[in-house]
């Protein structure tokens, strides 16, 4: 407490002896408003007369908080219309002191330039074409009549039409975050190989041959980052990656799940039938792409998308090696393109709005001998 009381001091001394005067301003004009807040459209909470001296109290960019003396109303003037008179001036927070007849200058507004995207976010909706994603397998063993029975499932890679929705909020200059959601199912066709013993003679195994159907579908989940680029009025081009989550759900063939032909001679290894369950499960990758579009009016347009998405998920089978399966894929996208205007966007190339400068005070005409 002594050292804070040490410190002020030498403040409160300085202020008893400064001048009694404080920083004033002059009214140009009569009729001058004088209003509630500093905006053009805030109530008027009086008419100032021409050359009406009032306290200035505080500097709110281009508007000048005063203090009738007499009245002790207080408002805001426009710098533009008032004389700063010498004195100390006040200043607003975060602003340097003014010097002596000069009102505070304020932080100049970052202009909009050629490139800059100012709408608010962005929403796709549409369709989707992906291409076939790598093809899996699922490897079985079991025994046999005292032998081992082998085969192999092919999932063939199948392209497939989907949904795809985005959408994302701009966060900083021409860079967005937002989420994109895909769905799409195909069904296929297996293809089984390998071999089982013969129940009649031993190390004679058949070949397996046939198939049957299987179903998979997925939903995909992408979190993306986008950078915007205006390549015209009516063009933009937008750029997006990050992580992918995908929900896939996949025909699995159960431990001993290969139903074979068991018709006498036994020489024929055709697949009858197959148990089989769909399961599900989640997995995490990456994806990375880009739209183009075309806009007919302000916020409406359509557009295309290219998108790379790939995670891999692993489906555990009892007593038998897990299936692999890989999610997502090439995606090409057709839709509505929306977006959202900002409420206070203005046109690229358009300077900052220049600051009023206080008018010099006009100098006093020397008296004539």
């Amino acid at each position: 407490m002594t050292r804070k009381l040490l410190v002020l001091l030498p403040l409160l001394v300085c202020l008893a002896a400064a001048p009694a005067f404080a920083a004033t301003v002059r009214v140009k004009a009569d009729k001058t408003p004088l209003r509630a807040t500093p905006a053009q459209n805030a109530v008027v909470v009086d008419q100032l007369k021409a050359g009406a001296i009032l306290d200035l109290v505080d500097v709110n960019r281009d508007w000048y908080k005063v203090r009738d003396p007499l009245t002790k109303k207080e408002g805001y003037v426009l710098a533009s219309a008032v004389d700063l008179q010498p004195g100390p001036a006040p200043t607003s927070s975060g602003q340097k002191t003014a010097a002596p007849g000069a009102a505070a200058k304020p932080a100049a507004a970052r202009p909009v330039k050629k490139g800059d995207w100012t709408d608010r976010g962005y929403l796709w909706v549409g369709g989707l074409f992906q291409a076939g994603s790598s093809a899996s397998t699922q490897l079985q063993t079991w025994p046999y009549f005292a032998e081992t029975a082998t085969t192999t499932v092919t999932y063939p890679a199948k392209s497939a039409p989907g949904f795809d929705i985005a959408g994302g909020y701009r966060v900083w200059r021409n860079l967005a975050v937002g989420v994109g959601v895909t769905s799409l199912s195909r069904s296929t066709t297996t293809t089984v190989t390998g071999s089982i013993p013969s129940p009649l003679y031993v190390n004679q195994p058949r070949t397996l041959t046939g198939g049957f159907g299987a179903n998979t579908s997925e939903t995909g989940i992408h979190l993306q980052a986008t950078w915007a680029i205006p390549m015209s009025p009516k063009m933009m081009l937008m750029v997006f990656a990050g992580p992918s989550i995908f929900r896939v759900q996949q025909t699995i063939v159960q431990p001993q799940g290969i139903g074979v032909s068991s018709a006498y001679p036994y020489d024929l290894g055709v697949i009858t039938s197959a148990n089989t369950s769909e399961a599900s499960k989640t997995a995490v990758g990456f994806g990375a792409g880009a739209d183009i579009s075309y806009y007919f009016s302000k916020s409406v347009g359509v557009g295309g998308m290219i998108r790379f998405a790939r995670a891999s998920a692993s489906f555990p089978v009892t007593g038998q090696p897990s299936v692999s399966v890989a999610a997502g894929g090439f995606q090409v996208g057709v839709g509505l393109r929306i977006l959202f205007p900002s409420s206070k966007t203005t046109k690229p190339g358009t300077p900052a709005k220049p600051q009023p400068k206080p008018q010099p005070k006009p100098k006093t005409p020397p008296k004539k001998k």
